[in-house]
């Protein structure tokens, strides 16, 4: 199975945090704020756990860019790049 789509199956598992392996108890919008909508649309969610949840929003960019990079990886598997730019307006990776 090839990077890509072992990095979508990934994103709809949701019993553990797919960052620690913990319990998850949140869903996180990989492409948050104005593109929350379409995230949902999607399917562009992880599940975590409440800590790592917490950490991405408040103290990593690194970890935000993490799963935004992941979630266009796995949009552009299954549609292209074009129409992710013409939809979320911005590239990660």
């Amino acid at each position: 199975m090839g990077k890509v789509k072992c990095i979508h199956k990934r994103m709809h598992e949701g019993i553990w945090c797919i960052e620690c392996g913990k319990p998850a108890t949140d869903t996180h919008h990989c492409c948050f704020g104005r593109n929350r909508g379409n995230s949902e649309r999607y399917g562009l969610t992880v599940r975590m756990c409440r800590e790592c949840h917490s950490r991405l929003h408040d103290k990593d960019s690194n970890l935000a860019l993490k799963y935004q990079q992941m979630a266009q990886m796995a949009f552009e598997y299954e549609y292209d790049h074009d129409l992710w730019m013409d939809i979320f307006d911005k590239s990660y990776v």
